[in-house]
């Protein structure tokens, strides 16, 4: 849903399919918030695009998706949730 949205790239897309099948494999609970967490982040930045234009300027660029550099910083999240079934 999130590559149908543009709020992913594919490498984005493939990143996420991974870290959210480990992360709802480790629990249940983890996956729920890591899908609510990618949700309300995606309608900020969308929400936000005047205020990120005003604060950016000439270098801010309209659209491109999360690439999998971006989503793969959530695995911290994603490894604390592994380790809580230990």
């Amino acid at each position: 849903g999130g590559y149908a949205k543009k709020s992913l790239s594919f490498s984005g897309a493939v990143a996420a399919f991974l870290v959210g099948t480990i992360t709802f494999w480790s629990s249940v609970r983890c996956g729920v918030l890591l899908i609510t967490f990618f949700i309300t982040s995606s309608l900020a930045t969308r929400v936000g695009k005047k205020t990120k234009l005003k604060i950016e300027g000439e270098n801010f660029t309209l659209g491109g998706g999360r690439t999998w550099v971006q989503v793969i910083s959530n695995a911290p999240a994603t490894i604390l949730c592994g380790l809580m079934l230990l």
